[in-house]
């Protein structure tokens, strides 16, 4: 399904994002 595959590539970008913050 499209939208779920979305859906969890948005949620692991996100969390990529948060690991970067932290890594500043």
């Amino acid at each position: 399904d499209h939208l779920m595959t979305s859906m969890l590539a948005r949620e692991l970008i996100a969390e990529l994002i948060e690991l970067h913050e932290k890594l500043k």
